[in-house]
Parts: C-alpha cells; structure tokens; sequence
C-alpha cells in the first residue's frame, strides 16, 4: 500500500526536480531508514517507530524503482536504447532474485539488525555511485540524453 502512495509523487518530483535528485536523496533516506530499523531492532523499541521507518523505506523505495522504467532508456543511444533498458531490467531482475534468496540466509544466520545494516551499506554505495555516476536528463530529449 506504501508503495502505491510513493509512486505517485515520485513521478511528480522526477518530471518537476530531474531524475538526479529524485534518485540521489532515496538512496540516501532509505539508507538511513534501514540503518535506524537495525539500530532499534536490536532492541525494545516501539512497534510505532518500526512502522513509521519502514513506511519511509517504502515510500522513498518506490521513488528509486519508479527510475527503472525512466532512466535507463533516456541514457542510451537510440540504436541501442531498447537493448540497453532491456538489459538494464535484467540485470535489476537478477539482483532483486538474488536479495530474495540471500535475504533469508543472512537474516536466519546473523539476525534483524546485521541484515539491515548490510542493506543499509548497500544502499549507501549506491547513494556514493550516483552522485558521481549519474548525469541529469530532464530538459534533454531523447538523443541528448544517449549522448552523454
């Protein structure tokens, strides 16, 4: 359900702010969200503070997810823009098989509060990657963008 709320405004903030922005900054909230859910995790915190943390993840989750379906296909050439999105979701797919198999494994081994902490990292790196990585779109048309 959270996530369906997110999508919405996602879309909005990609098209009004760019696609950097509105990909940068979730990485980083959903970090801290994950980082915060290991931390009170591990101890007696309140049901309502877990909650609010993971309605956070949500939301700025499906901010990051909405970008699949954009980003992709803006940066690639036009000769290669159908090959490049579809390997691109590909990729995203097999990563997304491999958390779920690797989820309960490390979650059964080493607890809440480890597996959220390695999510947590994760999604730092990838904050780190696409401050660096990322060129902006918005504004470019579509062979503008497979330009950069």
């Amino acid at each position: 359900m959270f996530y369906l709320i997110g999508i919405f405004p996602a879309l909005y903030l990609v098209e009004k702010y760019g696609r950097r922005p509105t990909l940068i900054w979730p990485f980083l909230i959903t970090a801290l969200a994950l980082l915060s859910l290991g931390i009170v995790s591990g101890g007696k915190a309140p049901f309502l503070m877990i909650l609010v943390l993971f309605i956070i993840y949500g939301i700025f989750n499906t901010a990051m997810g909405s970008h699949q379906w954009i980003y992709p296909y803006e940066l690639f050439p036009t000769y290669v823009r159908g090959t490049g999105g579809g390997f691109t979701t590909t990729v995203s797919r097999l990563a997304s098989a491999l958390s779920i198999f690797f989820f309960p494994m490390i979650l059964e081994n080493y607890g809440l509060s480890v597996t959220m902490y390695i999510s947590s990292a994760l999604l730092f790196i990838g904050f780190i990657l696409w401050i660096y990585m990322a060129p902006e779109t918005k504004g470019k048309n579509l062979e503008e963008a497979g330009a950069i």
